[in-house]
């Protein structure tokens, strides 16, 4: 059996075929998930604290806090918007250092 060789064609080509994980986002879904959820994290985390932190491990805390904020509200989001969600409440709350 032979390999059949690389090529940005075939790469490309081949995606195609997967699941498509990139999903448009629905704006105002978003937009009502940060404002619901902004207050929390700003109750939760002060500036000083999110910098000290990584930013991993505060994206952790901050997408534990969001899901209880958007299961509360029943507010659905797809994979995209809830990405969006924690990196804008993220630079929210580095922002205000």
């Amino acid at each position: 059996m032979t390999a059949e060789p690389f090529t940005a064609e075939l790469m490309f080509s081949k995606r195609k075929n997967q699941p498509a994980e990139v999903e448009e986002a629905d704006e105002d879904g978003l937009a009502k998930a940060i404002v619901c959820a902004r207050p929390l994290v700003e109750s939760k985390f002060d500036a000083a604290t999110a910098e000290r932190l990584p930013r991993r491990e505060l994206a952790s805390e901050i997408r534990v806090l969001a899901s209880t904020v958007l299961t509360q509200e029943g507010i659905t989001l797809n994979r995209l918007e809830q990405r969006q969600l924690i990196t804008a409440l993220i630079n929210h709350v580095l922002a205000a250092s």
